[in-house]
């Protein structure tokens, strides 16, 4: 078990004060949260950081063993999120946090990818 694996267990996640992830610890030993993907003003388009962002976050979950990454998008994010595989709604929300804005927590599987990701991100 990494590092990182080990420091995770028991620690509550960022999101956990908006919405309960404790069924989803019944399921998955080692999940993660890319947390902070909520912004109100954000460029159009994939820039190099999200690209950077995503590749890193993708090989930060595979060596050290998380079953799951959970992620707020705002929904209007979805159609992009959709297309990297291995994801799927748990909640949405009409507001994340003191954003006024709808959002949507994700469940995603980085070892579940599609060819688009690896296209995109792994390249």
């Amino acid at each position: 078990m990494s590092h990182f694996s080990q420091i995770c267990k028991g620690i509550q996640l960022p999101t956990d004060k908006i919405f309960s992830f404790d069924k989803i610890r019944e399921v998955h030993s080692q999940i993660g949260e890319l947390s902070r993907l909520i912004v109100k003003h954000e460029q159009k388009g994939l820039n190099l950081e999200f690209k950077y962002l995503m590749k890193g976050v993708y090989m930060l979950f595979m060596l050290n063993d998380i079953d799951i990454t959970l992620l707020g998008i705002k929904k209007d994010h979805y159609k992009l999120y959709e297309k990297f595989g291995g994801n799927s709604i748990i909640k949405r929300l009409d507001n994340y946090g003191n954003l006024e804005l709808d959002a949507l927590i994700l469940s995603w599987n980085p070892s579940h990818v599609s060819n688009y990701f690896k296209r995109l991100f792994l390249k």
